[in-house]
């Protein structure tokens, strides 16, 4: 009888602890998004001027990290009043469009000029950037050495590739590289997509990016003749016939970037690298602004390209 009234007590106990335990719980929980400062929204543009795109930005604002990411609350700016500018002097107000898009139709941004854009809208700070774009670096030849290995009976398939452009002396220069395939499938129909680029191990100090595209400036690479150089893995493209032969296009565009766009484009990609939103215990990465009382990037790019085919065989070895 005593045993079951010392069991019973424990469980009165054990209940009130618990209980207790819960409250103390609840006592401790806080509302995150009472925690964040409501800060005070702020203007987005986001725009690259190249002499082959009509101007065009698109205007948006930030929004809470706890905001309703519903149709009415998206961050597009409608109504505002887009100014350009070229080389310090007015040029006209840019055209509203859909989602936040402003242009201007027919006209062409013109290399070796400064542009700059500036958004008012009310309930915000006018916000402004200004960038150059810079003349495109010439490309003198691209010379490619295919290299093909068997494993378990496959053929891997690799183009060794070397870029040589010509390097302005004298300045600090930019580059992007990226690369496109294209074929005609077997209904006829034209297939073109992103190509990814590899280097070799040893080689990414060279790099600020690399992989879908390289990313690089004239420290360490440069000169009046500079080359840099990359790995192209040619995938499978055929059909079902193991004896086609299929016609490959390699398209290489040679980006040359503003200052301000190549800092954008470097930062952007530490910070996906390092988890971007998907991994909140990521090491934060700002992401560089050229815009003043708000965010975003306007910057300038010019290009040059060069392209090479190569017969891929879909035959086993």
């Amino acid at each position: 009888m005593f045993k079951k009234k010392i069991m019973s007590l424990t469980k009165v106990y054990l209940v009130l602890a618990g209980v207790l335990m819960v409250l103390l719980f609840l006592s401790c929980i806080k509302t995150l998004d009472d925690e964040l400062p409501q800060t005070e929204p702020k203007l987005v543009i986001n725009g690259i001027v190249n002499p082959d795109s009509v101007l065009q930005v698109n205007i948006s604002k930030t929004v809470h990290i706890f905001a309703n990411e519903s149709s009415s609350s998206a961050p597009f700016i409608q109504g505002a009043t887009v100014r350009a500018f070229r080389d310090g002097q007015f040029l006209f107000n840019l055209e509203e469009n859909e989602n936040g898009y402003y242009s201007k139709p027919g006209f062409y941004p013109s290399q070796a000029h400064s542009y700059k854009i500036e958004v008012e809208k009310a309930g915000y700070k006018t916000v402004f950037a200004e960038t150059d774009i810079p003349v495109p670096v010439e490309i003198i030849k691209i010379d490619t050495t295919v290299i093909k290995d068997v494993e378990y009976g496959y053929v891997s398939t690799t183009i060794r590739c070397k870029l040589k452009y010509n390097d302005p002396s004298g300045i600090e220069n930019y580059y992007r590289l990226d690369c496109y395939v294209s074929y005609i499938d077997e209904n006829g129909n034209e297939q073109i997509g992103k190509q990814y680029i590899y280097i070799d191990e040893g080689s990414e100090y060279l790099f600020d990016k690399y992989w879908d595209y390289l990313l690089w400036n004239d420290i360490l690479i440069s000169g009046s003749e500079a080359s840099v150089d990359f790995n192209i893995y040619a995938d499978y493209y055929g059909g079902e016939n193991l004896n086609d032969t299929i016609s490959l296009t390699y398209t290489l565009l040679l980006t040359s970037l503003s200052e301000d766009y190549y800092k954008y484009d470097k930062t952007r990609g530490l910070y996906y690298e390092n988890g971007g939103t998907s991994d909140p215990f990521s090491e934060p990465v700002l992401i560089y602004t050229n815009v003043t009382n708000g965010f975003g990037i306007f910057g300038g790019s010019s290009n040059d390209t060069t392209s090479f085919k190569y017969l891929y065989k879909t035959q086993n070895p």
